[in-house]
């Protein structure tokens, strides 16, 4: 009987490996990149292009989204800007269906990756940047770079780059478990168990898939959960999409990259910022704190088209939640960039 149970605790990596390299498999078949693969370097990068604008001079709107999260997550408000603006959602290295890179995931890498895209696509500047998150503090940086290359900003509930630039010693304790968990998460997907898990979750069997988490992954299992509660704000169509890059290592992989230069990332952006001529908006979660909500003011204080709104029914993730203050401020910001043309 020893033997037996053994062996069959031997043949389960293998069992996983098998789940996992058919889910790939099937996943790369069912849910194809709705955009193009351009390449950028030594990898591609997805690029989904939408809409038409009403007014040819337009500029296009780019989407940038959040550190570990993906072109769906702008699926809501990419639908509503395409019925007045030509409008481009994309995902970084290593996320959703671009491929990874080898490269640093700085912020000054993902900027200069963001426009030699722009460059193959052929899409002119200057284009009007709606970043959320890291993408927020991506989009600041990509124009205090590159200021003649951008028409107007719309930075979502962005990070600020003074929050991780020098992390104190339990800020930096965050942050290396927070790497720790997505290169456990990556060991996982390999394995098949991340892909169970987000299955059983957005299935509706939650208590299973609590259970297999928190004995895969103990402390921080709780993250998941928290993921699949985001995911669960995106149109239905979405979530198979969302399953399939989750439970891909690359993902994982390109996440802890991505953790791992953060404090370069805020440090370049830091060192980057300068007055802008542009119009920006910055749009604050509604449960910030009093500092956090200053700090977003001041971001827009560096335009001296600046203005910060609040959206006061939303969380972090203003984008599903509260979709319509997105889309309210890109058709401002076009409003202004077509007024001062």
């Amino acid at each position: 009987m020893t033997w037996w149970i053994l062996g069959a605790l031997a043949a389960l990596p293998l069992f996983g490996l098998l789940i996992q390299g058919v889910g790939l498999a099937l996943d790369r078949w069912r849910y194809p990149a709705p955009g193009e693969l351009i390449q950028v370097g030594g990898h591609k990068q997805h690029y989904y292009v939408s809409g038409a604008p009403a007014d040819p001079d337009l500029p296009l709107v780019v989407l940038e989204a959040g550190i570990a999260s993906s072109s769906l997550a702008w699926r809501w408000v990419q639908r509503d800007v395409e019925s007045f603006a030509r409008v481009a959602s994309y995902d970084r290295a290593g996320l959703g269906w671009s491929e990874a890179a080898t490269t640093p995931r700085t912020t000054k890498q993902v900027v200069h990756e963001l426009f030699s895209m722009l460059d193959e696509s052929g899409d002119p500047p200057p284009v009007v940047l709606v970043g959320h998150s890291f993408g927020g503090m991506t989009a600041l940086a990509a124009a205090c770079l590159h200021p003649d290359r951008i028409a107007g900003l719309v930075l979502v509930d962005p990070l600020h780059p003074a929050e991780w630039m020098l992390p104190d010693a339990n800020c930096k304790r965050m942050l290396d478990f927070a790497v720790t968990l997505s290169e456990r998460g990556a060991r996982l997907a390999q394995f098949g168990v991340v892909r169970t898990v987000v299955r059983l979750m957005l299935a509706g069997s939650a208590t299973s898939a609590r259970l297999i988490n928190r004995a895969s992954t103990g402390p921080g299992s709780g993250v998941a959960e928290r993921l699949i509660g985001e995911i669960r704000k995106l149109p239905r169509s979405a979530w198979p999409m969302v399953r399939s890059h989750w439970t891909h290592p690359k993902n994982f992989r390109s996440m802890a990259d991505h953790l791992r230069q953060l404090p370069l990332s805020c440090a370049q952006t830091a060192n980057a910022l300068r007055k802008l001529n542009i119009p920006v908006i910055v749009l604050s979660a509604g449960n910030l704190d009093d500092d956090r909500r200053e700090a977003h003011a001041a971001l827009a204080r560096l335009s001296v088209w600046g203005e910060h709104r609040v959206a006061s029914r939303s969380g972090h993730w203003i984008q599903l939640d509260e979709p319509h203050l997105v889309v309210d401020a890109i058709r401002d910001i076009l409003r202004r960039y077509h007024e001062r043309a």
